[in-house]
């Protein structure tokens, strides 16, 4: 389902297709970690399963910017 426009459509997913996608996103998370100590910017992967709010807060108080 397509979350912007609320569309279905139905695909078939390959072991290839599966393992090209895995590859290509590696690249990416591997680049913007890169970026991110390149220039001194804190860079943290999230799961999509996790709260955003509690780790963003987390990350706060292990800083010390809360308590």
């Amino acid at each position: 389902m397509d979350i912007e426009s609320g569309h279905v459509r139905q695909v078939t997913v390959t072991e290839r297709s599966l393992t090209s996608y895995r590859a290509s996103f590696d690249r990416f998370v591997q680049a913007v970690a890169t970026y991110g100590k390149q220039f001194e910017v804190p860079v943290l992967q999230v799961a999509t399963e996790m709260d955003l709010e509690d780790v963003v807060l987390d990350l706060f108080r292990r800083g010390g910017l809360l308590q």
